[in-house]
């Protein structure tokens, strides 16, 4: 038969509400033939002629023709003047079907139940065999025999979308209809219990999809479905039946029966235990399908090329075979205990995984009577969602003519003892003690803890032992008596509070918190331990010693001292006062918890040049808790001496300047008066050694020279002379002073003292003329004049006693940068010129 890759039907068991899928996969050629076979189960009203493929059953109700056609993508079901039922083979208590197909609009086409049972007496009172459920119906068609009862309503999946849909109710004598007034096309999903709860259905039953050409009279009708997908849900199992032999391209000999398989299967119901089965063309397949957990075989093997052992269909799927015409090798060995011949032994089996399939060969074929637990191949190689299992010539190859016989196995017992450190181990799952001796069922997984931790003690598995033989930590045994020795490596957990330097058994190492062998010499170095580059231990004691075998769990105390390294950044160096006593702070390393203070104190590096501490970062005062860098931040100062104070702009901003220490870089700007109010004032006539603008960077003298000075006001007949005169300067009054022809005569000294500021009002009197000689008019000015003083300490001032002429009113206030002695002068000066002038003519 030529596979093909064809379309999907699932079914699903559902023991709690959410279900998990299980696609099986139906292959085959463009036409299937049905092979008659003998009984398998009574079917009221139906024939015995029947395929099992895939684990769906077909059987043609009657007719003349049904073809099943596979694709990729679909099942096509063509009836001609018959009826073909398709269901799953396996009887069971069902949820939901759902059916995705199209239709031509020929013939019948829709969902059945049919009731399970053994013998034909399986009909009730009230309960109909069978259960059909139209999804589509054609108008001139009747439900054959049937009358109608009633209406009912029943929620339908239509495409996704849940409809109540109205059925007719039909009774025939062996069937019960549900005829849809409106027809279902597309994805079409039934909710099966409200049909069998209306029908009365409380035995399990078949389920699957019909399609019915021959409901009618007419000549030559015929009805076409196409499937894409049929998946079902089972709310509960049932017992399995009897298990059946299936013979697939070949001969099958029961009980002088002989049945042909071409192109097909032939299932045998009756639980037998002796067959015959010839496979003559490849692909061939004969085998029995088994629901036993452990099954004793007898075969032999006639002649042929194949493969012969056992089949569970899981996942993965295994096939171990017992007899393989190829021989197979593999690095992957595992042990299987097999009763051969009526004596236990351990069979050595190669595993080749190849995708979802696990293969086991065996190192040397076996043939005879082998008896096999299958729930323990299922519990050792993990085998999930386990849907049969087959005994015989179960891979499809070449031809194989063998004799079978099986029957089921109760469970025998063997004597097991485990000696041992480790206290337990298991079997089949259950927890057994060591160095006792058990009685229990074989074949039995016995399970080895490969290691175990016991209160910081560990058992390491090193090797399994029986009678001297090698075996891994999980194996299978059969009946016997087995005294079996697990060797353990034993380690004992050892807990330093840090990695130390050390040696085990004499070899240099770290020793850090782990697993060491029992027996192992531990010696402990006392060096200081660095977890970082700026944190260290070190070690004052070790307990219980320094030097110890490890026979039990020990927990090393290592007395130390934590020490974190201090990073001092600073140019001058740092007092502080740690843990109270006063030490100079510099880089290095310090204990954790050390109160450290960072002193504000002065540094002079010589008499007149200091450092003051103006910021230490993160803080001057800490408890020493980790790794740290300490920045100290310095201003440098240098001592200004002043002979005297002075105002002065020092770093733009007015202050009085005197002796003290200044920051580096100030900026000292002297002015050369400093005004105590608007009449008083102080001259600065000399800086040394650097006039009036100083930038402090070293020790510097400063000298100072200054004077006071009155603002005064001197009041003449002929004007006012007002300005800044240094204090004890004397100003000289001229003894006449003419003004438009008048003299004045200047009572009294004519020497003034300068003490204070204000106005001076020198006691002047008219001349009275008695002359009568003509004289020439000489015309002068009243004239007001601010004057300056001179910058030396002690001066004079004359004053001119004529001026030129001027009116009152032009009087103005002049205020000249000339030193008055000069001013007066050559004022003098012109006025004895112009007398001597006068004189001469």
């Amino acid at each position: 038969m030529e596979l093909i890759q064809s379309f999907s039907f699932t079914t699903v068991e559902n023991l709690n509400v959410n279900m998990t899928h299980r696609t099986h996969r139906l292959s085959g050629c463009n036409f299937i033939q049905l092979v008659p076979t003998t009984q398998y189960y009574n079917y009221v009203g139906y024939n015995k002629t029947r395929l099992i493929y895939c684990n769906l059953w077909y059987f043609n109700i009657r007719g003349l023709e049904v073809n099943v056609t596979t694709t990729p993508k679909c099942m096509i079901i063509i009836s001609n003047q018959s009826i073909l039922a398709i269901g799953y083979i396996v009887p069971g208590y069902y949820k939901e079907i759902s059916v995705d197909y199209s239709y031509n609009l020929q013939g019948a086409f829709g969902v059945f139940l049919k009731i399970f049972c053994y013998t034909g007496g399986c009909l009730q009172e009230n309960m109909l065999n069978s259960i059909v459920i139209a999804f589509y119906k054609p108008p001139t068609a009747h439900p054959p025999d049937a009358v109608f009862c009633y209406n009912v309503t029943f929620p339908v999946i239509i495409n996704g979308t849940e409809t109540s849909v109205e059925f007719g109710v039909y009774k025939s004598p062996v069937h019960l209809f549900y005829i849809p007034y409106t027809s279902l096309f597309g994805n079409i999903t039934l909710y099966v219990n409200y049909f069998t709860e209306n029908a009365g259905y409380d035995k399990p039953y078949f389920i699957g999809i019909f399609n019915h050409a021959a409901i009618s009279t007419e000549k030559g009708a015929v009805a076409k479905a196409i499937v894409y997908n049929w998946f079902i849900i089972q709310c509960r199992k049932v017992p399995t039946p009897p298990m059946p032999i299936i013979l697939k391209n070949g001969i099958l000999h029961v009980k002088n029966e002989t049945y042909v398989a071409q192109n097909s299967r032939i299932m045998k119901p009756q639980s037998i235990n002796c067959i015959k089965a010839v496979s003559n063309c490849s692909n061939s397949l004969a085998y029995v399908e088994s629901n036993f957990s452990i099954v004793r075989m007898e075969f032999d093997i006639i002649n042929g090329e194949n493969f012969f052992g056992a089949k569970i269909s899981s996942s993965p799927t295994l096939f171990m075979f017992l007899y393989s015409s190829v021989e197979k090798n593999s690095s992957c060995v595992v042990y299987i205990p097999l009763i051969v011949n009526g004596k236990t032994e351990i069979v050595k089996f190669y595993e080749i995984k190849c995708g979802d399939i696990i293969y086991l060969y065996p190192q040397n074929n076996i043939e005879g009577c082998v008896t096999i637990n299958f729930k323990v191949l299922e519990t050792y190689f993990h085998l999930t969602e386990v849907k049969e299992i087959s005994i015989g010539d179960v891979y499809p190859g070449f031809s194989i003519n063998f004799v079978m016989s099986y029957q089921e196995v109760s469970p025998i017992k063997a004597k097991i003892r485990l000696n041992s450190e480790v206290p337990f181990y298991y079997i089949n799952g259950t927890k057994y003690y060591t160095n006792e001796t058990y009685q229990v069922c074989v074949p039995a997984i016995i399970c080895i803890p490969n290691n175990l931790t016991v209160d910081l003690t560990r058992y390491l598995l090193k090797c399994v032992k029986i009678c001297n033989l090698t075996l891994p930590d999980k194996l299978i045994l059969g009946c016997g008596c087995y005294n079996i020795t697990a060797n353990y490596n034993i380690q004992y957990y050892l807990s330093v509070p840090f990695n130390l330097t050390g040696s085990v058994n004499g070899e240099k190492t770290i020793i850090s918190s782990g697993w060491y062998n029992a027996g192992e010499v531990i010696q402990i170095e006392n060096t200081t331990y660095y977890p970082c580059e700026y944190e260290r231990y070190i070690i004052t004691s070790i307990k219980p010693s320094s030097t110890f075998v490890i026979n039990s769990p020990i927990n090393v105390s290592v007395s130390f001292i934590v020490q974190f390294y201090i990073c001092v950044k600073s140019n001058i160096i740092l007092h502080a006062l740690i843990n109270g006593t006063n030490n100079t702070l510099t880089s290095g390393w310090y204990n954790a918890g050390d109160v450290i203070h960072v002193e504000n104190i002065t540094y002079y590096s010589c008499p007149f040049t200091r450092f003051i501490l103006i910021s230490v970062n993160p803080a001057t005062s800490f408890t020493l808790d980790s790794h740290m860098v300490i920045t100290a931040n310095w201003l440098e100062q240098f001592y200004v001496s002043v002979n005297c104070e002075t105002i002065a702009i020092i770093n733009c901003r007015n202050s009085t300047f005197k002796s003290g220490y200044y920051n580096d870089g100030t900026t000292i700007k002297i002015n050369q008066y400093q005004y105590i109010n608007s009449t008083e004032r102080l001259l600065i006539l000399m800086v040394s050694p650097k006039n009036y603008c100083i930038v402090v960077n070293s020790p510097i003298n400063v000298t100072l020279s200054k004077i006071l000075q009155y603002y005064v006001c001197i009041v003449l007949p002929n004007g006012t002379i007002k300005g800044w005169f240094n204090v004890s300067s004397t100003i000289t009054l001229p003894q006449k002073i003419e003004v438009n022809g008048v003299t004045y005569v200047l009572k009294g000294s004519n020497q003034i003292i300068i003490s204070h500021s204000g106005v001076i009002k020198p006691c002047y009197l008219v001349q009275q003329c008695t002359s009568t000689t003509t004289r020439t008019s000489t015309t002068t000015s009243t004239t007001s004049t601010e004057s300056t003083t001179s910058t030396s300490t002690t001066s004079s001032s004359t004053i001119p006693s004529t001026t030129t002429q001027s009116t009152p009113s032009q009087i103005t206030h002049v205020s000249t940068s000339v030193y008055l002695p000069i001013v007066i002068s050559v004022m003098i000066a012109i006025v004895i010129g112009a007398a001597i002038l006068i004189k001469r003519k």
